[in-house]
């Protein structure tokens, strides 16, 4: 990475255990900031949030991908705690959100705000929103199923004039969409998306002021790029300030920016295909959450990233139990979408 830019601090907000991840951690951030700067990790699981008051210490924060769900029937403290967070930094991009009948007495909640509730026009996405696990509820709720509701930060804790940059990947991209009042929701057709894919890069991609000028990225104009992809959830509407950056075949928002300070990613820039295989892809056939034929397809796209398993191992007796992967060569496409992925995020983050 370049190191022209002066050294700076940047914060990974993890949204996993780290014992299930020993020694990645760290690693899996430093390949995007420069040989100088300086990482904090913040157990997010643990309570471990950047205290608002050292905002200015810190250039940027990535918020990680987690097996936690924001889709969850409830959601745990944490979790709650880190939207609050995101919210409190960044409320300027957030939609208007609904006020909707409280049926609490006055005293039990200082405000019925309720988070992921927002007005949309069309039939489509006011379905979609009633559907959704993750909208908020509807009027006639009752207590029970009430989700936790949010009073707005005071003047005290509004935005500072020069906020750290905000970078999430997978479950950060949804967490942060669903802070600012998008839509989260499974993935429409029902399945685990795991594997490369082929993404495309919206015209929006090309016009933000940090990639305008960065040779990288001028190929995937008019090609797709390559990319990892390991998801049961997605953003369903976005937030209305976020602008779409990438499209898949079964993602409509693969990427979204809210204005220069927040860059999010549905794919995963951080991750290998060697590092999935050993970390996700165990638990995902194990767990029967990808089927045989699913579990093949996976595979095999898994080698266009230079990883795979031996096709023997995937026989109807053994496909559940992965071994090492072996490692092979990289197609030329995946190859230049890693490059072009780690070039992007460095340069987010020290943009501004």
């Amino acid at each position: 990475m370049s190191s022209s830019s002066p050294p700076r601090k940047f914060g990974a907000i993890w949204c996993d255990s780290t014992q299930r991840w020993p020694g990645y951690v760290e690693s899996l951030y430093n390949q995007f900031l420069n040989p100088d700067d300086q990482l904090v990790i913040f157990k997010a699981i643990d309570g471990e949030l950047p205290p608002l008051d050292s905002l200015s210490e810190y250039a940027g924060f990535f918020i990680s991908g987690s097996r936690f769900s924001v889709c969850d029937a409830t959601h745990p403290q944490w979790m709650l705690n880190l939207r609050d967070f995101v919210y409190t930094v960044y409320r300027d991009f957030a939609s208007p959100t609904a006020v909707v009948p409280s049926p609490f007495p006055e005293s039990k909640t200082a405000n019925p705000m309720v988070f992921g509730f927002t007005p949309r026009t069309t039939e489509k996405v006011d379905a979609m929103l009633a559907a959704s696990d993750c909208t908020g509820r509807p009027p006639q709720a009752d207590e029970a199923a009430l989700p936790p509701t949010f009073s707005p930060p005071s003047s005290k804790t509004m935005a500072p004039p020069r906020r750290p940059k905000l970078m999430g990947f997978c479950f950060g991209h949804q967490l942060i969409a669903w802070a600012l009042g998008g839509v989260v929701g499974h993935n429409p057709d029902g399945l685990f998306h795991f594997g490369v894919q082929t993404v495309n890069l919206t015209p929006a991609f090309f016009e933000l002021p940090y990639i305008q000028g960065m040779p990288e990225a001028e190929p995937f104009r008019h090609k797709p790029l390559l990319a990892l992809k390991s998801h049961m959830d997605c953003v369903q509407a976005p937030p209305s300030s976020a602008h779409c950056l990438a499209r898949s075949s079964d993602t409509q928002y693969e990427g979204l920016a809210y204005g220069t300070a927040i860059l999010t990613t549905q794919f995963h820039p951080e991750f290998n295909p060697d590092l999935i295989l050993q970390k996700i892809y165990p638990r995902l056939v194990q767990g029967h959450v990808l089927g045989p034929e699913q579990a093949a397809a996976a595979i095999a796209s898994l080698a266009r990233g230079g990883a795979g398993y031996d096709p023997a191992l995937l026989t109807p007796e053994t496909w559940t139990k992965p071994t090492t992967p072996t490692l092979r060569p990289k197609e030329p496409l995946y190859t230049e979408s890693e490059a072009m992925l780690r070039r992007m995020v460095n340069v987010f983050v020290h943009s501004g």
